[in-house]
């Protein structure tokens, strides 16, 4: 979700990512860029499987969470299983909602 976005000055190479298989790279959402940041609608991957929402990460696994463990609406719940942003320095930072 933290890959390149506009606001940095350089992009964002996957070997700068230390854990891949927890950061998220893509997840279910509503509307153009809604779960991208910077945004107005950080945070807002939706959950519409029995309040569940797929999830792709950066090696390529995909799982389902609840909207509650994924911060939908809320922010970022710091799992160390799913990383919202990568970790590397100069990233741009979301407000926690």
């Amino acid at each position: 979700m933290n890959l390149s976005p506009w606001n940095l000055a350089v992009p964002t190479k996957l070997i700068q990512i230390e854990r891949p298989s927890s950061t998220v790279f893509l997840a279910e959402t509503p509307g153009t860029y809604s779960s991208t940041y910077p945004s107005t609608k950080p945070y807002s991957c939706v959950a519409t499987y029995n309040d569940e929402g797929n999830v792709l990460f950066l090696d390529g696994h995909v799982n389902a969470y609840s909207a509650a463990y994924l911060g939908v609406g809320k922010g970022d719940p710091q799992h160390d299983d799913v990383r919202w942003i990568t970790g590397i320095a100069g990233e741009a930072q979301v407000p926690n909602y």
